[in-house]
């Protein structure tokens, strides 16, 4: 099936469709209300490709319906407000009876980063958006032609975002191929859905029981390690958080997971005498389903999944050998891909058991999974505090951080082998050569792996890695990381960067507030909801606010969190600037470094 991306426009008497093959970027094709055959085009179009975009569910395809449907340009300007500003369930497009009509691949299905506008900042790609108000009546030619660019940009962008998700999407195709769903389903489905159909499940209403009952095999075990105090906060099947301090921790229980610290900023190291060791759960959540039984109800074939785990692992392994042999051929691409189809049914099925929207929904299954996963690694975590008197650096949802003396390691691997025998798990252990913590959801850990030297977490992600979050100076994360595990100075860093990429923030307005407003000379001009600014010396820059009118009537103008006080909006492509205040970043990541109480 060819893929088309696609991208539309539309103001009160006049509409434009740029769309391209991403084989083949060079040709965009524009088709517009004002052409006589508009209508034979588009219907040429749709059959036998899928139309891929983004967030087209929401928008474009409902657009593309009405247009069909022989919507004048107004009805689909009217349309167009509507889903914008209301997502009035009264249009008569509402209704998703575009489902069956067009072959699709909505890219903001599963996406955790945003509009497109902020993946277009977060990669370097000009914002600016349109001058040209969406209200705007008696259209010249000139003006026609300007959107026409514009989204010839916008699709530009689509098709990075699809080079970047091409694997999502090769994902579905395979599991299309290899289960016999039809490719048109599988690709308009999401992760969660797609998932449902592979495993074949039926919806069924059931009464919650909400009692959790602890496996047999497994309760003496978790009585002996666990305080009854402990053991008792899980009676009852609920979301909400329990807080306890065990271990010398202080522990989260959650419907997420278990997460605890020793302490809130941790720098620690292995040396001569003591050793960090991660100790994690192989496929942790997959095995609770599988070993105890936890998988959806709705799967009337449970076997269906642990032939999925195993063939996996047996693809995983084929691929690994033919990586080795012949390095990446086309058997390894072919492998690699399947293993990877069946790794994203595996890592979505619990979260789909909690969806009550999916065919999977099992609410008994996935808090109990969730319960006992959590009873199990704090009662690990217990016996290895008093056992052999390690302290536990941090738990999270399927690992331990130890820090123990060397003459102890195999102390602890013995009591690991008990709880794999026990469970029938398997634990994964690696050791840390420096490890420094703000709080169980953002650390550094440097390992001792040359191929992969760092493991970062929350803050700390958007630094020396390749990524599509928010920009947020990323030249202080690396400032930071080497400062940290180097010694290197702040301000080294700093000064020797010449990509201005890695100066840039994406301020984002947020979608409670109504407009940006960017201070020039000390007087406010109207900006992007997105901008992508950097800091200045540039005394004539201000910075950048966000707008709204508050329910008693008064306006309000809030600064848009980490935007410096003087900065310049680089919305267009990027270019290093001769102004920029380097001194801004030191001074940024020093405040960091207060912050962490890392010094």
């Amino acid at each position: 099936m060819q893929e088309v991306v696609f991208d539309l426009e539309v103001f009160p008497e006049w509409w434009c469709m740029v769309y391209t093959n991403p084989e083949n970027m060079s040709e965009k094709l524009v088709i517009t209300s004002d052409m006589p055959n508009y209508l034979k085009k588009i219907k040429q179009l749709i059959p036998a490709r899928c139309l891929i975009g983004f967030n087209i569910k929401g928008y474009d395809l409902r657009i593309l319906n009405g247009i069909i449907h022989s919507c004048d340009p107004y009805r689909l300007y009217e349309l167009s407000k509507a889903i914008v500003e209301t997502d009035d369930e009264s249009d008569p497009f509402n209704n998703y009876t575009f489902w069956n009509k067009f072959n699709f691949c909505d890219l903001f299905d599963d996406w955790r980063f945003g509009s497109l506008k902020e993946f277009e900042s977060n990669i370097g790609m000009s914002i600016r958006e349109s001058e040209i108000s969406f209200d705007r009546c008696n259209l010249t030619e000139n003006e026609k032609a300007e959107i026409i660019r514009y989204c010839k940009h916008d699709v530009d962008a689509t098709v990075r975002l699809l080079e970047y998700r091409r694997e999502y999407v090769d994902s579905k195709k395979m599991l299309s191929e290899m289960f016999g769903i039809p490719l048109s389903t599988a690709l308009k489905s999401t992760n969660a859905k797609l998932c449902a159909l592979v495993l074949e499940a039926t919806p069924k209403k059931r009464v919650l029981d909400t009692k959790f009952v602890i496996p047999s095999r497994v309760e003496a075990y978790l009585r002996n390690n666990l305080p009854d105090s402990v053991i008792s906060l899980f009676d009852i099947l609920n979301d909400d958080s329990k807080v306890v301090h065990l271990f010398d921790n202080e522990i989260t229980f959650g419907i997420g997971g278990i997460h605890s610290t020793y302490s809130e900023n941790i720098v620690t190291k292995s040396d001569d005498n003591y050793v960090l060791m991660n100790i994690d759960v192989t496929s942790y959540y997959p095995n609770l389903m599988m070993k105890f039984g936890y998988l959806s109800r709705n799967v009337a074939k449970p076997e269906k999944y642990k032939e999925i785990y195993d063939l996996r692992v047996e693809l995983k392994r084929q691929a690994g050998e033919e990586a080795r042999l012949n390095g990446k051929s086309e058997k390894w691409k072919l492998l690699n891909a399947q293993q990877n189809a069946l790794k994203l049914i595996l890592n979505t099925t619990y979260g789909a058991t909690k969806n009550k929207y999916n065919a999977l929904y099992d609410e008994y299954q996935a808090s109990s999974l969730c319960y006992l996963g959590q009873m199990l690694l704090a009662a690990l975590a217990n016996k290895i505090y008093n056992g052999v008197g390690a302290t536990i650096i941090q738990t999270n949802t399927d690992g331990i951080l130890i820090k123990v003396k060397r003459d102890l390691l195999n102390a602890v691997r013995v009591l690991v082998k008990e709880w794999e025998q026990l469970t029938g798990f398997e634990m994964e252990e690696d050791f840390i050569v420096m490890f420094f913590q703000r709080d169980v959801n953002n650390y550094i850990e440097v390992t001792d792996n040359p191929k992969k030297p760092y493991k970062l977490k929350g803050k700390w992600t958007n630094q020396a890695e390749e990524t599509v979050a928010n920009l947020n100076a990323p030249v202080t994360h690396e400032a930071l990381l080497l400062f940290y595990t180097q010694g290197v100075p702040i301000e080294d860093t700093v000064y020797k960067c010449e990509d201005i990429k890695k100066f840039c923030l994406t301020a984002k307005t947020g979608y409670t507030y109504n407009k940006t407003y960017y201070y020039y000379n000390n007087e406010p001009h109207l900006a992007n909801k997105v901008n992508r600014v950097v800091a200045t010396t540039d005394t004539k820059c201000g910075t950048i606010k966000k707008y709204k009118v508050c329910d008693d009537g008064k306006p309000r103008y809030d600064k848009i969190a980490d935007v410096p006080e003087r900065c310049r909006l680089l919305n267009d492509e990027l270019e290093m600037i001769d102004d920029l205040d380097r001194e801004w970043y030191i001074q940024f990541a020093r405040n960091k470094v207060k912050e962490l109480k890392w010094v």
